[in-house]
């Protein structure tokens, strides 16, 4: 068995879709276990592991648009490239992406000493070090409303367009974008649903593309979509809610 060596205190973070991930490979090494012990438990185990809860497989253009924020990211205690690691090959057709509940699935199935003590660390640091709500400690309040949202939003496109993300030593170039005839309501969808649509989305992907550092802002703007899309759904919660007792009203 080839281990990568790497303690669990010393993982690359990996996250995809707003939440900490671990590869088939790094899971194997830190239980110290094969690779393909990892892959039956699932073949022989598919019922048990449903995608998107308890593990994500990148293919195609998501698969892609993973590598290459790969490329552009470090560990976060090593100068060398997360693909130095051995996460994804630059080849690679697809790749399985574990959540911290499929870990723990593993670690059950598994079910050594080893597999335990080390998915308890994990638990512990790996899978909670990026929960949501540490990160953006001082950035998103608790009880956030869309309006504040909103104006997080406007802010941000203020300071990209100040230059705060531009390196220095480098020109500023202009950018123009037409002014949009949308509604708000529009304006609010394209941001959450159709971030190719967005303004703020397609100025950051152009100051991206002259080489800008703007991953800071893009981490930002994942993390604000992500919140107003729990707001979004919220709301549809207390409608249905607010219909049914208005029916249960109607019947007394």
């Amino acid at each position: 068995m080839a281990h990568l060596n790497i303690s669990v205190s010393n993982l690359p973070s990996i996250i995809h879709n707003n939440i900490p991930v671990i590869t088939t490979d790094l899971l194997a090494d830190v239980y110290e276990t094969d690779k393909i012990r990892i892959q039956q438990n699932y073949t022989r185990n598919t019922n048990r592991f449903i995608e998107e809860k308890h593990f994500f497989k990148l293919t195609g253009s998501v698969l892609k648009d993973f590598k290459n924020r790969l490329s552009l990211s470090e560990s976060v205690k090593s100068n060398h490239s997360m693909l130095t690691y051995g996460i994804v090959g630059r080849n690679a057709r697809s790749l399985v992406l574990w959540t911290e509940r499929g870990a723990a699935r593993h670690a059950k199935m598994l079910d050594t000493d080893r597999a335990w003590d080390v998915f308890e660390i994990l638990e512990d640091t790996y899978f909670t070090k990026h929960k949501f709500s540490n990160n953006l400690t001082g950035v998103i309040p608790n009880y956030t409303t869309t309006e504040d949202l909103i104006a997080l939003v406007d802010k941000l496109q203020k300071v990209i367009h100040e230059g705060d993300f531009i390196p220095a030593g480098q020109t500023i170039h202009e950018y123009h974008l037409p002014k949009t005839g949308k509604t708000l309501s529009n304006i609010i969808n394209d941001f959450i649903n159709y971030p190719k649509k967005d303004t703020l989305h397609i100025l950051l992907a152009w100051l991206k593309k002259d080489g800008h550092n703007v991953e800071d802002a893009e981490r930002v703007l994942e993390y604000i979509r992500a919140e107003m899309k729990n707001i979004t759904l919220a709301i549809a919660k207390l409608r249905t809610h607010a219909q049914y007792i208005e029916h249960v009203v109607s019947q007394l």
